[in-house]
């Protein structure tokens, strides 16, 4: 099974990061995510993590990529074959040109396979229309549009929720392209698949994942059709 347990240092903050799958269990130190970083030509980011059981090697499906920024490095892990996905972000502060202390931020876990009793779009991913009047159809649209971005946070777990869980901080773009050109967007709010494509490559990793999951929510709400 998937987890991710985290160790505390001095004020609490994340120092490591330990996750398991089922292929092994590794751990990220928030000094060697610098250690390692992927802005140095001659580091090899994947040796900032430690292998404490299992496969030798991190899953080579693994991404690292620049959190948008000149400081932080933002690594995507999963386990696939239970469709969880997690964001675990390296950050310092910086002031006057000098480096703090490194610590990690856990920006997202997500599980794409719901194993929970219940119904609606949280746990079976369907948008359908309350039986009601047209107030209670909108709060219900309403709903659903606030479940998704929470449960879908980062623009890269989006694309691998809604498009393919290959999806990655280098693919991306080529997914986002696809999707605006093929997706049904006569019931969404913008003029045109350009404007579509330019709404999902502007902004941070947060706002993007947020922006395509409204979108989505807005089209099959109105439509009472799948997610995907």
């Amino acid at each position: 099974d998937f987890s991710l347990d985290l160790e505390l240092g001095e004020r609490g903050v994340i120092v490591n990061a330990i996750v398991t799958t089922r292929e092994g269990s590794y751990k990220l130190n928030a000094n060697a995510c610098f250690d390692h970083d992927m802005r140095s030509a001659a580091a090899d980011p994947r040796a900032a993590w430690e292998v404490l059981g299992g496969n030798p090697e991190i899953p080579d499906y693994w991404e690292v990529t620049t959190n948008n920024n000149d400081v932080e490095l933002a690594w995507y892990v999963s386990d696939r074959a239970q469709g969880v996905y997690a964001e675990i972000v390296c950050t310092r502060a910086v002031h006057k040109n000098r480096f703090g202390r490194s610590r990690l931020n856990i920006q997202s876990v997500v599980e794409t396979q719901p194993e929970r009793p219940g119904f609606g779009f949280c746990v079976d991913g369907v948008i359908s229309d309350k039986v009601g009047d047209t107030d209670d159809i909108n709060r219900s649209h309403e709903l659903h549009e606030k479940c998704t971005p929470e449960n879908l946070p980062d623009v890269v777990v989006a694309c691998k929720y809604l498009l393919n869980e290959l999806c990655n901080p280098f693919t991306l773009d080529e997914y986002i392209l696809y999707w605006c050109e093929n997706a049904d967007l006569s019931q969404v709010s913008i003029t045109s698949r350009s404007e579509c494509y330019a709404n999902l490559t502007s902004g941070n990793n947060r706002e993007r994942g947020r922006a395509w999951t409204s979108m989505v929510c807005e089209a099959n709400g109105k439509h009472g059709n799948q997610l995907t």
